[in-house]
């Protein structure tokens, strides 16, 4: 749900509890949000805390509440802010804006698909699926309704792993939308309205941690790439010179304008100084306009005076007025200058030739600093000075001369904006393995028969419940689970429950049983199907503990096993994955099996899924 959402339905549920919510509150509430999206936080906070007093139901609160998180993240998001340079915009429809990003990171594909089989309007209608690659990620509803990130792996060349929810860092009880995996598979940017922002969808980039083998916590991409608007997508170009971005700032609903922005690996950042400033930011004016805005703002300042009385202090006014002027022009200079050896840096292959370049944008970046804290402390001096003609009945109105036309910061071409076509869906299937019936021992509400009466190849436990003429019911079963259920020649059924590997096991749960309405339960044993005395057990399995067990070992997973390998090994063995470490080529060792022929049985699974340096090895 979009901020503006939230806001219609806040207004609509005070309207329906107009009796306990007046007309008052409800002009403070249109006012509060007007401010916010005019990133004017610091007044909007106020008046949302004013209404917080009111008498608000649970709904209402949450809303207000949510209101004033956004805008103490708005506040420190406006202390660190870009300048990015914005080389062109284009307005496009809402309804496929999307498909000017992903072209060369895959294809879209319009849902129903084989990932997201049913038709199901929201803020995405669509896959992207990878041109390169065996991972897709992509959003879809979740059982409640929102909207979150899910990802599959390619198991062979038309089967894919059960999608799967992205960790808990990422998934928000809002949406989390339009999901894109960056060049190099490390970061995965994606829009969410329900994780830390300053209003509707903000822009988040998590990285790869290779170590845990999942994706870190989520990070704001920060003002202006994240606004008081619906931000959707953001991309860098292949050629590396441009940033997409899509936006619904400054647009009709039904619209979203895409900004190709000048990139820059690591954007210079500052506080903004003010609303105004704020505003013309997250406008993302091409240069030429942005000159403009400028100039009109300085214009605007100074005709919307009057003269009066005294004018004692305008020179020094017209002064700062010039300085700030001036310091604004020196840096667009320096910023040309930072872009051309950014440029230049990224072009070098040589590494001694990186360091140079390095250097001097390092140099660079601390100049650019110095004079934006001049900038700053020249505009406090400003509006200081017009404080005091204020206070003072003084409107000063100083002759400015017309700023000259500059030249374009960025020497770059429009970017050409195009929407890909439509992909084709290629042949595949999901693996969605069965639900595995669990076999450990629980007493349940209501009993249940094992999946499968067939006992293991080898020694186990059970518990006996009784022994009857006649089938028993689950009542008379009392919540056991798993129930075994085998008819004797004389035509008796015995049922035993749970199924254990040990005796100390099965010993530990006996008086469970004993207590859940079966005083007369007792353990029984069998090896390899057949009943055995409990003695005869209890040896063999003092006997055997010591016996060679087999193992697999798997090696070339430097960064870890593929989700869907791991995945395979749960459902065939259901074993144990253990990674050796103090190694660059780990091993990954799958145990125990307590035959040979068992694990070369899942040896040959796994070849076939395409594992390449796999064995057996045996082991005491």
């Amino acid at each position: 749900m979009t901020h503006n959402k939230i806001w219609l339905l806040t207004i609509l549920s005070l309207f329906f509890s107009a009796s306990l919510f007046g007309q008052q509150e409800l002009s403070k509430i249109a006012q509060a949000d007007s401010l916010l999206r005019d990133y004017r936080f610091s007044e909007a906070l106020v008046l949302y805390k004013e209404i917080a007093t009111s008498d608000l139901d649970s709904i209402q609160m949450e809303a207000v509440q949510q209101k004033m998180l956004w805008c103490e993240n708005g506040k420190g998001y406006l202390e660190y802010a870009a300048t990015p340079s914005t080389i062109n915009s284009k307005t496009v429809s809402r309804a496929d804006f999307f498909r000017y990003f992903g072209k060369r990171n895959g294809t879209w594909m319009q849902q129903p698909n084989a990932f997201v089989p049913t038709d199901i309007t929201g803020p995405s209608s669509a896959i992207l699926f990878p041109n390169q690659g065996k991972r897709i990620y992509f959003s879809a509803p979740d059982e409640s309704g929102s909207w979150n990130i899910y990802s599959s792996e390619q198991m062979n060349d038309t089967l894919w792993t059960e999608p799967q929810l992205l960790n808990e860092h990422i998934t928000s009880t809002g949406n989390e939308v339009f999901p894109m995996l960056s060049a190099n598979g490390k970061e995965l940017y994606f829009a969410s309205n329900g994780l830390f922002g300053m209003g509707g969808y903000d822009l988040y980039v998590c990285h790869w941690d290779a170590a845990s083998q999942d994706w870190g916590v989520p990070e704001n991409l920060g003002f202006p790439y994240s606004s008081t608007e619906d931000d959707w997508m953001i991309q860098d170009t292949a050629d590396g010179l441009y940033t997409l971005l899509a936006s619904s700032r400054g647009c009709a609903q039904d619209s979203v304008n895409l900004y190709a922005l000048a990139f820059t690996s690591n954007p210079l950042r500052h506080a903004v100084s003010s609303d105004q400033e704020a505003r013309r930011i997250a406008a993302l004016l091409p240069h030429s306009e942005e000159l403009k805005w400028k100039a009109d703002e300085d214009r605007n300042r100074m005709t919307s005076f009057t003269q009066a009385n005294d004018t004692t202090g305008q020179t020094d006014y017209k002064t700062l007025i010039l300085q700030r002027r001036a310091l604004e022009e020196k840096l667009e200079q320096m910023n040309d200058k930072l872009d051309e050896s950014r440029a230049n840096y990224n072009k070098q292959t040589n590494e001694e030739d990186r360091r140079f370049f390095q250097e001097i944008i390092t140099e660079n970046e601390k100049d650019i600093f110095r004079h934006r804290q001049n900038l700053d402390e020249i505009t406090r001096r400003i509006q200081k000075k017009e404080l005091e003609f204020l206070s003072r009945g003084i409107i000063p109105i100083p002759e400015i001369d017309q700023p000259q036309e500059e030249a374009h910061a960025i020497d770059l071409p429009p970017y050409q904006f195009v929407c890909a076509a439509w992909g084709e869906m290629p042949y595949l299937t999901i693996h969605r393995p069965k639900p595995q019936f669990d076999y450990s021992f629980q007493i349940l509400p209501q009993a249940r028969f094992a999946e499968d009466n067939t006992l293991p190849d080898r020694l186990v436990y059970q518990i006996q419940l009784f022994v009857v003429s006649n089938k028993a019911g689950l009542r008379q079963l009392k919540g056991m689970s798993p129930v075994y259920e085998r008819k004797q020649k004389s035509g008796k059924y015995v049922y035993t429950v749970g199924l254990f590997y040990t005796h100390a096991e099965a010993l530990s749960c006996l008086n469970k049983v004993k207590k859940n309405g079966f005083p007369g339960a007792y353990i029984v044993a069998y090896d390899k199907g057949k009943e055995i005395s409990v003695k005869t057990a209890r040896q063999r399995e003092k006997n055997t503990s010591n016996q060679t067990v087999w193992q697999l070992v798997l090696r070339g997973y430097p960064e870890g096993i593929p989700a869907g390998i791991v995945t395979a090994i749960h459902e065939s063995c259901n074993k144990d994955v253990i990674k050796s470490s103090g190694s660059e080529d780990p091993r990954y060792i799958v145990t125990p099996f307590a035959t040979k022929q068992e694990a070369e049985r899942i040896r040959e699974l796994l070849i076939g899924l395409g594992v390449e340096q796999i064995q057996v090895e045996s082991k005491k």
